[in-house]
């Protein structure tokens, strides 16, 4: 008489350790959901693009299983998915693929494929993928320069209080404080900075006119002289700019052939400008 196999339903599992509680071997297969269970293949050939959908739906709310392996999608597939090997996606997108143990999220292998991140890359190896969508890139607060020339190494967004001076001094120049402001954008070694001066009082310092820079520039590269967009309240019309050849945290402001100085300025003078120069690191 041939003997009738138990069914997963019927089949009990008991974890390890005490206080365990019993339960079917299906209850406990089924708090996992795999893309396999819905028939992926992972051999970068079959499509595996409805194993992924059907995976999606079953899992509601939770998130879907994916064994390390090369799936083939076609279109894009939006879930939330995890694994805990390597997975390449061909030819189409995974909108996201959570590494287990690791700070990078991916829809795939970064060496190949179609990679889309939908979270932040703390990068801290070298990673390049043949066609990439990343919503969030950050970079460390200390800048770790690189020496190959195609590498970013740095991106920046910030403010500042601008400031000027007069031959390199600064002796009793005061500010309206609630209008002078700058903001700037480093990226990799290149600095946009651009900003407004208002002046209550230009002080006794005499010379050429500079406006403070928020990064210092490098000592080999020249720093671009200071635009002025617009400018108000100056005893005549701006004349100067010159190029520092040397390491500055500041720049002179352009107006002309010859150097802008103090002569030019009131105590209420008043200026827009925008810069852009080499940063040092």
């Amino acid at each position: 008489m041939a003997m009738t196999k138990p069914t997963s339903e019927q089949v009990t599992f008991l974890a390890a350790g005490s206080g365990a509680a019993q339960r079917t071997v299906i209850d406990k297969l089924r708090d996992v959901v795999s893309v396999k269970d819905f028939g992926a293949v992972g051999d970068g050939v079959a499509d595996d693009t409805a194993a992924f959908n059907n995976a999606v739906t079953a899992a509601g709310t939770r998130n879907v299983f994916v064994p390390g392996g090369s799936y083939k999608i076609t279109g894009t597939v939006t879930g939330s998915f995890y694994s805990d090997a390597t997975v390449t996606i061909v030819t189409g997108t995974v909108n996201t693929i959570n590494r287990i143990g690791s700070v990078l999220s991916t829809t795939g292998n970064l060496s190949s494929g179609n990679l889309s991140v939908g979270g932040t890359i703390v990068a801290t190896g070298t990673a390049t993928a043949t066609s990439a969508i990343v919503n969030a890139v950050q970079f460390p607060s200390t800048q770790v320069p690189s020496a190959n020339v195609n590498t970013l190494d740095d991106y920046k967004e910030g403010t500042w209080t601008p400031t000027v001076s007069f031959g390199g001094a600064s002796v009793g120049i005061t500010y309206d404080t609630t209008n002078t402001t700058g903001r700037y954008v480093k990226i990799g070694r290149n600095v946009f900075a651009w900003g407004r001066v208002v002046l209550t009082n230009k002080g006794s310092s005499t010379g050429v006119a500079a406006v403070s820079l928020p990064i210092t520039s490098s000592s080999s590269k020249p720093v671009a002289n200071v635009a002025i967009g617009y400018y108000y309240q100056f005893s005549a019309s701006l004349t100067g700019g010159i190029v520092s050849l040397g390491a500055a945290s500041f720049a002179p402001v352009y107006g002309g052939p010859n150097n802008t100085t103090d002569a030019q300025f009131t105590n209420s003078s008043d200026f827009v400008f925008s810069t852009f120069y080499i940063a040092e690191d």
